[in-house]
């Protein structure tokens, strides 16, 4: 972002970089305790963020019947909410795929913490991102992260 603000003319000596802290807490649950809350069983790939075009949640769902090939037992999770809603669920529905892909919807932290705990992979498949606040609560809770080499990642 600082290279951007500069771009528009500012002066680098007025321009501050304050980086990104989370004040996340892990759910403490074990993998399969976390599994059986939420009723999800199976690997689980994990997505978090605001359902829009450029988070690139329509290209997991799409290379999930891909992924199947390799193993039935994946099961994608994507939480969050947003204008590309209704579009993820005819993907889901039209590829057949409503027992494999969930589109969990909003959820609070502590009900996150229960999806991160149940995560075996977290995937951030953004095609813009400053730094995102998603990676770094996966990285509190110590799940593995794949993702894209745009802008924080």
């Amino acid at each position: 972002m600082a290279d951007i603000v500069a771009g528009w003319g500012t002066d680098r000596s007025k321009i501050a970089v304050i980086y990104n802290g989370v004040d996340f807490k892990p759910s403490g649950l074990s993998k399969e305790d976390a599994r059986r809350k939420l009723g999800i069983f199976g690997h689980i790939i994990l997505s978090v963020g605001r359902l829009v075009p450029w988070k690139g949640f329509r290209m997991l769902v799409k290379m999930m019947p891909n992924v199947f090939e390799i193993n039935q037992a994946f099961r994608l999770v994507i939480v969050g909410d947003g204008p590309d809603k209704k579009t993820l669920e005819s993907m889901v529905k039209n590829l057949g795929l409503e027992r494999k892909v969930l589109l969990a919807g909003k959820k609070s932290q502590s009900e996150l913490a229960t999806y991160l705990a149940a995560a075996d992979i977290f995937v951030l498949n953004t095609g813009y991102e400053g730094f995102s606040h998603q990676i770094l609560e996966a990285m509190t809770a110590g799940i593995p992260i794949i993702t894209t080499a745009v802008g924080g990642n």
